[in-house]
């Protein structure tokens, strides 16, 4: 009696709209563009500060913020590429801003560097500040969060699936923005022994995904928006749908603070739980994190190979970079882009892990398939671990 109540009151939540700012484009058609046709935004950068700890290359948009951050109180690259991201998925998702009282803006962020002179800098260490300044710009007068998200847990996006599909909020404008690329980020993640030292001089190899001499990560900068609005709200205003998302799940490993548990028990139940709730036993692509981390890429490998008997496994990263707490968002756009577009192929899988010869992965090299269900991954520090699944609409 409970379970047939809880079905009649959950709604369906779909993607009406997205945008972008990335290594790859500074809007979401350029970007998508680029990423189908197998390009890679990650550059040298030679005179960069960040050379000092031995790096010098990074996905960074091809953007001028000076004057956009003039415009802001909080003075950081986050907010100036939050706000174009959110600008361009308003617009793409046609959606009119007038009253907001029933939508929500759920933002991830890692951390704010913010740029010298501001008298605001103490701001950076509000979190809140990002979603705020964000909130104020685009008048959004519903609820709003800012989740701290250092390397693409995928908190908030649940949360915004979650308060649509029960009701709570009509629409969620969900954005996630990286931190800038800066020796102080770039040293803290070479302690940990997560970057990429060896390529410099070849920056397009830098991001190994998957493979069994993959040298560390590549990071990169920018932001993603999606639209996530409930099914009839968007039918009703004749929007524009990418997808529809299903189901999602999470889960803890509870097992070490800055890598996955060897046997990745977590991720295999987050994934399996996203297929329990949405009625799947398969999925036609996996948008996997694909770090170019081999302990990382490994655990994810397994819990794929705990799962399915084989998986067809794409990586938008190698192209963007890794872009942190702009990551997961950045994933799923492109992962519902796949679904009403068609797939795209992943960069750089040579000499790929070897897990289990009976539970085959295939990594996709072309971009012709036309994907109808897609799994979406994410592994973040401290063992938290998510599963999100998109359908085309039916």
């Amino acid at each position: 009696m409970l379970l047939t109540f809880a079905k009649d009151i959950m709604k369906r939540v779909v993607i009406s709209g997205g945008g972008l700012v990335c290594g790859l484009g500074n809007n979401l058609q350029t970007a998508w563009e680029a990423l189908t046709q197998g390009a890679s935004g990650v550059k040298r950068f030679p005179e960069a500060s960040f050379r000092e700890e031995g790096v010098q290359i990074a996905a960074i948009p091809s953007l001028d913020t000076t004057k956009l951050l003039e415009e802001l109180t909080v003075k950081s690259k986050a907010a100036a590429y939050g706000m174009l991201a959110v600008q361009e998925a308003l617009e793409t998702s046609q959606l009119p801003m007038e009253n907001t009282d029933s939508t929500s803006l759920l933002a991830e962020i890692t951390g704010q560097n913010t740029h010298s002179g501001n008298k605001l800098s103490g701001l950076k260490r509000i979190f809140h500040s990002f979603g705020s300044q964000l909130a104020l710009n685009f008048k959004v007068r519903g609820r709003v969060q800012t989740f701290i998200s250092p390397f693409g847990e995928m908190n908030a996006l649940g949360e915004a699936f979650n308060a649509i599909k029960w009701g709570e909020q009509d629409r969620v404008i969900l954005v996630g923005a990286s931190p800038e690329v800066d020796q102080d980020l770039v040293r803290s993640f070479v302690n940990l022994g997560f970057l990429n030292t060896e390529e410099n001089a070849r920056p397009e190899a830098g991001f190994q995904p998957y493979g069994e001499h993959a040298k560390g990560t590549v990071l990169g900068e920018g932001a993603a928006c999606l639209v996530l609005e409930e099914l009839e709200s968007a039918q009703k205003r004749s929007a524009p749908i990418l997808a529809e998302v299903v189901s999602y799940a999470s889960s803890n490993d509870a097992a070490f603070l800055t890598k996955p548990s060897e046997e990745a028990e977590g991720l295999t139940r987050a994934i399996t739980q996203a297929l329990e709730r949405a009625g799947l036993s398969n999925v036609d692509l996996v948008v996997g994190e694909g770090t170019s981390i081999p302990e990382r890429d490994r655990a994810e490998l397994i819990a794929l190979r705990n799962v399915f008997s084989n998986a067809k496994v794409t990586s938008s990263k190698p192209s963007t970079g890794h872009t942190l707490s702009a990551s997961s968002a950045m994933q799923t756009l492109f992962a519902a882009k796949a679904v009403s577009d068609k797939a795209f192929p992943i960069l750089n899988v040579n000499k790929p892990l070897k897990i289990d010869s009976k539970h085959p992965v295939e990594y996709l090299e072309t971009d012709q398939l036309k994907p109808q269900s897609v799994l979406v991954t994410s592994m973040g520090l401290g063992g938290h671990n998510s599963s999100l699944i998109l359908k085309m609409l039916n």
